[in-house]
């Protein structure tokens, strides 16, 4: 009986936990993040299979010109007609690039200023290959080990537990914390 006691609080125990702490894996659309080591490097795998079943080969990192949705950019691509209205080159400043932004002079997606790398995750006052966060160089834009990913909004990443947010800056119990007068103790 003793025995038995000690094996149902171990697994209440270990159940607790399990279900407590859990790595950020999805986004807020509950859609599986890809982690971006996940995506080909370019668009090859898209010409010959129209119906791909894994979500990472839906895009690809082009050569010179960063992440892109292969179909729509293999169609633009092989066809003279150009996305006038700036449709998918404004999609991919806001899904496909961390500081991207349209210019609507030249009707295309571009890095915001300082910014660089194939999707502008890249700081131009820091090391080659480092990002900036809140005023720091840093290795990862990913903060507490976090790994870059594409997500259905943005690219953001996937968090070691207990850390959270678009960037893992935050700690997820932040939801849990009580609330008085709307504020977040």
């Amino acid at each position: 009986m003793f025995i038995k006691n000690n094996y149902l609080i171990l697994f209440i125990i270990l159940f607790k936990y399990s279900v407590a702490v859990r790595n950020k894996e999805i986004d807020e659309n509950y859609q599986r993040l890809i982690p971006l080591n996940q995506i080909p490097n370019n668009c090859e795998h898209s010409k010959d299979n129209e119906l791909n079943s894994e979500p990472a080969k839906e895009y690809g990192f082009v050569e010179n010109i960063g992440l892109e949705k292969c179909k729509v950019w293999l169609d633009e691509e092989q066809s003279t007609s150009s996305d006038e209205n700036g449709h998918y080159e404004r999609y991919k400043c806001k899904h496909l690039r961390v500081h991207g932004h349209f210019n609507e002079e030249t009707g295309k997606c571009e890095c915001k200023k300082n910014w660089k790398g194939l999707i502008c995750n890249e700081f131009n006052g820091c090391p080659v290959n480092y990002s900036y966060f809140l005023n720091v160089c840093t290795a990862n834009v990913c903060q507490h080990e976090g790994q870059l990913a594409l997500g259905s909004k943005h690219i953001e990443c996937i968090c070691k537990a207990p850390w959270d947010g678009r960037f893992c800056e935050r700690l997820a119990c932040w939801r849990m914390a009580d609330k008085d007068d709307g504020e977040i103790r």
